[in-house]
């Protein structure tokens, strides 16, 4: 369903049910917030949208065997998993003119022996960025490539993957070393960095299992550039692409303020039919929640240098990363008790990634749960982790 085609009266009743929706993506996919505001459309409408896609998605990979909700690993950030930037130098590419297949001819057969069952691909040259920040960036964090060549930014290729555990990664890094003589090295891109404002990769698999889930065209055409997957026993699937860039589309944080509000505001109208982004939210944490946030979450907080905080110093301390954080696991949960249903106990929730220093200096991310109440736009924190 498109924006162009929704027509009023909506079901509002969509944000009154259970659902789980992994990610919405407005920050590189403007497919939906675009129209939306061309058209003027009301905030309920367009998250009705985002619920119809997402009925829509659900269903054709039931048809073909995959779980949505199993791909929570590979679209929503993970304690303990990488992030990880493959980098090329497109000059030894075997075909110079195109580089990406030669690449790709490379990495697929190593993500399909050594790669996370569970991941999302993004693949394309380093964009924007000056040569000499991105040869720093090389410098201070490229491994396995200390005497990488000095080329045009537009020169170094990038494979992107998320949900690799330390070992695949290690895997993974040994495989290219000695398969792709273009394999530069690695760098992990799980906090953010630099290197990430030259980071515009368009998102070409969603790997579930044997299975390279991709874009189509008008015509249903999947697998787009042609990438040979099948010929290392992955099974392509289509997906419409209004659909899979809004709802199978890793983001990665790029760093910039205007794109999470743009995102996240989107995201919290597929959650509650209310536009606002999440940088805006009324934070607060009950005092009797600092309590069990210190107990249940104290190694967390002590790593991110935020135990001992007041409730107030503590939500203020959270608040100030909601301005560049990304939305995820937009869910609605139904009050009960004893079995029995419990209106009042409804809950709409999301998480919110953030980013804290330890006492080293070395920056690690988290993930805040939240309870939403939509009508005064409060966010409640609730787990720390």
């Amino acid at each position: 369903m498109s924006a162009s085609n929704v027509e009023s009266p909506i079901d509002s009743s969509v944000f009154a049910r259970p659902f789980a929706i992994h990610c919405v993506d407005s920050y590189t996919y403007m497919g939906l917030s675009g129209p939306a505001d061309y058209l003027g459309l009301k905030p309920e409408v367009v998250g009705y949208i985002v619920h119809q896609a997402h009925s829509q998605v659900v269903a054709e990979l039931q048809d073909a065997g995959i779980d949505y909700d199993k791909l929570n690993s590979a679209l929503v950030p993970k304690s303990g998993r990488h992030e990880v930037a493959f980098i090329f130098d497109s000059t030894q590419a075997e075909d110079e003119f195109r580089y990406g297949y030669s690449h790709a001819e490379k990495w697929i057969p190593v993500l399909k022996s050594h790669g996370p069952s569970k991941t999302a691909v993004s693949a394309g040259d380093v964009l924007e960025l000056p040569d000499a920040v991105v040869w720093e960036e090389f410098e201070k964090r490229l491994v396995g490539g200390a005497d990488f060549p000095r080329l045009p930014r537009h020169l170094y290729y990038v494979v992107h993957m998320t949900n690799l555990s330390s070992g695949q990664l290690e895997n993974m890094h040994l495989a290219l070393s000695e398969e792709s003589k273009g394999y530069l090295g690695h760098v992990d891109c799980t906090t953010w960095n630099s290197l990430k404002l030259g980071l515009y990769l368009p998102q070409v698999a969603l790997r579930s299992g044997d299975v390279i889930i991709t874009s189509t065209d008008d015509e249903g055409t999947a697998n787009l550039p042609g990438y040979p997957f099948e010929e290392s026993g992955f099974r392509i699937l289509g997906v419409a692409e209004e659909h899979y860039y809004l709802l199978l589309s890793h983001r990665m944080d790029n760093g910039i303020p205007a794109w999470a509000a743009d995102d996240s505001s989107i995201a919290l109208t597929a959650l509650s039919g209310r536009r606002h982004s999440a940088a805006t939210t009324n934070l607060i944490i009950d005092p009797r929640r600092v309590q069990y946030l210190n107990e249940k979450h104290a190694p967390s907080l002590k790593q991110a240098l935020l135990d001992g905080l007041s409730e107030d110093d503590l939500a203020e301390a959270i608040k100030e990363k909601f301005a560049t954080g990304l939305v995820y696991n937009l869910r609605f949960k139904a009050g009960a008790r004893d079995g029995a249903p419990v209106p009042e106990l409804d809950a709409l929730l999301y998480s919110v990634q953030v980013e804290f220093p330890d006492e080293m200096g070395e920056v690690k991310r988290y993930q805040v749960g939240l309870k939403y109440e939509a009508g005064t736009h409060t966010s409640e924190v609730v787990t720390f982790y």
